[in-house]
């Protein structure tokens, strides 16, 4: 009946790969599918075709690299069907890896085998045969561990049990990924010891510990090796002896076996391990003398908040007052305080102010900057403020000293100019049409319109999520639903808005709307920018390298320039383009205008020392300051010492200053109307672009500056700062001062 259903649909039935008749068990793609027992077994055929392979390269000392890779495709087939068979090729993948490394990826070439490789194979010989199968699901997990770790020590949770202790300083210096997989091992066999026949949830919030225990390892030698001993490797060799059932010494002193489901059947008892954990009835083992615990920053103001009776609620919310990346630099500053006053016997809490400026002064000796020096000093004295010592916050002593470094070793900006925009912009314009592009250089180009039309860090960019935007047919607005680094009590959540641009080719609108439509399937998370690998969030880090990559790929030298000077060198092209000062702060996020002037606001490289029309910036501003005629060759920004509001201050009070505005008709003056002007003898001189206007050619206008004649140049785009273009015009052709009250 089912069969003649499917002909009549038009499906074509291939008899000898079907099985009419209901069975329990059938083979499916190499596999044998057992639906009583609820198991995948191997079937005898691939059974053969491992041994067979691997007593081959058993056999070898010396075997070809192609060899040892088609058996490990073997090994990883068979993993549908053998529990424990993802363990027993790592080590001989990693070696394959580094052979084919070597012989310049050659297949045909030569690769030893280690002992562990040797182990590895030896154990599919004499395991692969039984055949036990692997169930199909292992249900929902009874038991649940909650662990974490940090840099200072590791806990865990287990019902009402908890676990903890601190590392030992040989295990401190470790990767953050190690440790994370060391307090997965220490609290399975702390807290879950006396757990038999269960199914056990693990909960890590580390990506890569979860997926080195869900996938049975990796391919990193050093996360691998985690919980390998002595005993380990002495138990992983007597395992193929012993079989599947006793290989409990193999599968979970590696752990790198199932974190999310971890079975019951595998024995929590480990030969080798020698910590002492404390539990709600123990006390955990102290350090040894040699091996100090330094307390966390964090902790030792809990610590002192405890003893002044505040709450434990109390406590959290305090410590939340400094932001994530503030406690993480405050961290270390606190570590290297924490260590020097144990070299000088000094308490770390309780410090006088001469103790703590021989301590800046070692980072000075030691060649640190002033803003080193002086977040070291804002780590300890806010650490010690909260403790309840004021010894830093209150010394003249120490606010001199700072200055005094201040003086000797001054803080330099870290771009002293800025790359050109245009070459960004016209590299942006090739990558078009939209569908011609990969989903990469689509996201690139998406991820760089963002950086340059909204001048956001690269926190914020990563932060816009879609829940919280709005579109319209002209803009899209996103509304931060979290806080940023500029963000204030009082001052938070600023919207992010996207404008269109008339040329599609570098609109950020248009290419958002398809970036959405283009990912709309494949992407794993609600944030604007995910990655076009995995599709999840990414982060500032990942933002950071694609902006690199457009940088280099516009011919800008990134050896000179980071992500971040997106921000210096969109805002400063702004201002440049006559973009007024308010709607640069308000979209930038800027509270005071000194802070674009100081950190941002930057010459171009590519124009920094140009020389123009015959006359350079130092010659113009030397005939401002001299008090001749010629006052002013200006284009935006602050230029050789001279910037718009003194300009405009200039033109206020009536002084040589005389403004001339682009091309074309403005507000009812033309470009003959000028020139007239000009010939006249009248104040106003010169209305000059580029090229040859009206009559009057840039040689003619530098030759006139030069000779001390009635012209004034003034080249300048857009809106001037303080002055509109109804003013101006009023004064051209009033031909005297400007009115009073007609400035904006």
């Amino acid at each position: 009946m089912l069969r003649n259903l499917l002909h009549s649909l038009g499906f074509l039935v291939n008899k000898e790969k079907s099985v009419f008749i209901p069975t329990q068990r059938i083979i499916f793609l190499g596999y044998l599918i057992d639906s009583v027992q609820f198991k995948v077994f191997l079937t005898e055929e691939k059974i053969q075709k491992i041994l067979k392979s691997a007593n081959k390269i058993y056999s070898l000392y010396n075997p070809v690299i192609r060899e040892v890779s088609s058996l490990i495709g073997l090994f990883t087939s068979a993993s549908c069907a053998v529990l424990l068979a993802p363990i027993f090729h790592r080590y001989l993948d990693i070696e394959k890896t580094l052979a084919l490394s070597k012989n310049n990826d050659n297949y045909d070439g030569i690769m030893s085998l280690s002992e562990n490789s040797r182990n590895e194979i030896l154990w599919w010989i004499k395991n692969v045969d039984r055949n036990e199968g692997k169930s199909i699901s292992f249900g929902t997990p009874t038991e649940y561990i909650e662990t974490d770790a940090s840099k200072i020590g590791w806990g865990a949770v287990y019902g009402k049990n908890k676990t903890q202790g601190r590392w030992m300083k040989s295990e401190s210096i470790s990767h953050i990924n190690i440790l994370e997989l060391l307090a997965i091992k220490y609290a399975f066999f702390s807290l879950g010891k006396n757990i038999s026949n269960s199914h056990i949830c693990i909960k890590s919030d580390s990506s890569t510990a979860v997926q080195y225990i869900n996938n049975m390892g990796g391919s990193v030698v050093a996360l691998l090796e985690v919980y390998h001993s002595k005993n380990f490797e002495q138990g992983r060799r007597g395992t193929g002896e012993n079989g599947f059932n006793d290989s409990s010494n193999m599968a979970i002193p590696t752990l790198v076996s199932k974190i999310i489901e971890l079975f019951g059947r595998l024995s929590c008892y480990s030969p080798f391990l020698s910590r002492s954990f404390k539990t709600c009835t123990q006390q955990s083992k102290a350090p040894a003398k040699h091996e100090k615990v330094i307390p966390s920053r964090l902790c030792s103001i809990r610590h002192s908040l405890q003893k002044k009776g505040i709450s434990k609620s109390a406590r959290n919310i305090i410590t939340q007052s400094w932001r994530v990346s503030t406690s993480r630099q405050y961290e270390y500053s606190w570590r290297k305080w924490y260590l020097w006053c144990n070299t000088q016997k000094i308490n770390t809490t309780s410090p006088n102010e001469v103790q703590v400026l021989n301590f800046l002064a070692r980072l000075y000796d030691d060649g640190k900057s002033y803003s080193c020096i002086n977040m070291n000093k804002c780590s300890i004295g806010q650490t010690l403020a909260s403790i309840g010592c004021n010894t830093v916050i209150n010394s003249n002593l120490i606010s001199r000293f700072m200055k005094g470094i201040f003086n000797a070793r001054p803080p330099l900006p870290k771009y002293s100019i800025t790359w050109d925009v245009g070459k960004v912009v016209r590299y942006l314009e090739t990558l078009f049409p939209l569908e011609s592009l990969s989903l990469k250089m689509l996201t690139l180009k998406i991820a760089t319109l963002l950086a340059l039309t909204t001048a956001q860090r690269a926190q914020t960019l990563t932060n816009l999520n879609l829940n919280y935007m709005e579109t319209s047919s002209k803009t899209v607005v996103f509304t931060m639903n979290c806080l940023q680094k500029t963000d204030r009590i009082g001052r938070i959540n600023q919207n992010i808005t996207l404008d269109t641009y008339k040329k599609k080719e570098l609109c950020p609108v248009y290419t958002l709307k398809y970036y959405l439509k283009a990912t709309k399937k494949l992407r794993k998370d609600d944030y604007l920018l995910v990655s076009f690998r995995t599709w999840r969030k990414i982060s500032t880090s990942t933002l950071a390298r694609w902006l690199k990559i457009v940088l280099t790929s516009s011919g800008i030298d990134v050896t000179k320039f980071q992500a971040h000077s997106f921000r210096g060198a969109s805002t400063s092209a702004a201002f440049s383009a006559g973009i007024t000062l308010d709607t640069i702060m308000k979209t930038a996020n800027w509270k005071s205008a000194k802070t674009f002037k100081k950190f941002y606001l930057r010459e171009v490289e590519a124009k920094r020392g140009v020389k123009t029309d015959g006359i350079t910036h130092d010659d113009a501003v030397q005939l401002l300051k001299s008090g001749g005629p010629v006052t002013l060759m200006v284009t935006q920004g602050k230029i050789d010492g001279i910037t718009h509001d003194d300009a405009v201050q200039l033109l206020k009070s009536g002084g040589p200053v005389t403004l001339m505005v682009t091309q074309g008709k403005i507000d009812g003056i033309t470009h003959d109307d000028a020139v007239q002007l000009l010939k006249s003898g009248g104040p106003v001189t010169l209305m000059v672009t580029q090229g040859k206007i009206d009559g009057i050619t840039h040689d003619d206008a530098v030759q006139l500056l030069k000779s001390g004649g009635p012209v004034t140049l003034m080249v300048i785009q857009g809106k001037l700062v303080g002055l509109i273009y109804d003013n101006a015009v009023q004064l051209l052709k009033s031909g005297g001062q400007l009115p009073n009250g007609n400035s904006r």
